[in-house]
């Protein structure tokens, strides 16, 4: 990830940046999160989806981009060969909230696709839907949503 983040830092051309299914762990998730924020603010497309990511690393990915220019869509998803590898969890879900409420906040397209997302950060998550202006599109397939139908009807 640290080789990924210079090029990131040295090329700001990239606007879209798919770092899927590779692995990486929340370290290597906060070397690009601190490299979307200090150095590079074009990319206005990123997908995560499939790799280690716990709530800390999710929290932390979110803080970063609280404050991004550009960030449209952020995708962080998982597919069935990738189960139980990203969870974002309550306090990823809480940051989250903090990121969609941000007044500046451009995100209009957010994947959240089986994340095994509990009540409490659903809750967070759709707090943060209301808040922010710019979302248009909010994916949240594959999580037990069922059983938290009470959330979806105060929207």
């Amino acid at each position: 990830m640290h080789v990924i983040a210079k090029i990131l830092k040295n090329s700001l051309s990239f606007a879209h940046v798919d770092l899927s299914k590779n692995f990486f762990t929340n370290q290597g998730l906060k070397v690009i999160g601190e490299t979307l924020k200090l150095y590079n603010t074009n990319v206005i497309h990123l997908n995560l989806g499939g790799n280690h990511i716990s709530a800390d690393g999710a929290a932390y990915l979110f803080q970063c981009l609280e404050n991004h220019p550009s960030m449209v869509s952020l995708d962080l998803a998982n597919n069935d060969c990738y189960k139980n590898k990203l969870k974002i969890g309550v306090k990823g879900a809480q940051a989250l909230l903090g990121m969609l409420s941000a007044p500046n906040c451009l995100i209009a397209h957010l994947d959240l696709t089986d994340n095994a997302l509990t009540s409490e950060a659903l809750l967070n998550i759709m707090e943060g839907v209301k808040n922010c202006k710019s979302i248009v599109t909010l994916n949240l397939t594959q999580n037990d949503l069922g059983s938290n139908a009470q959330i979806f009807s105060a929207l």
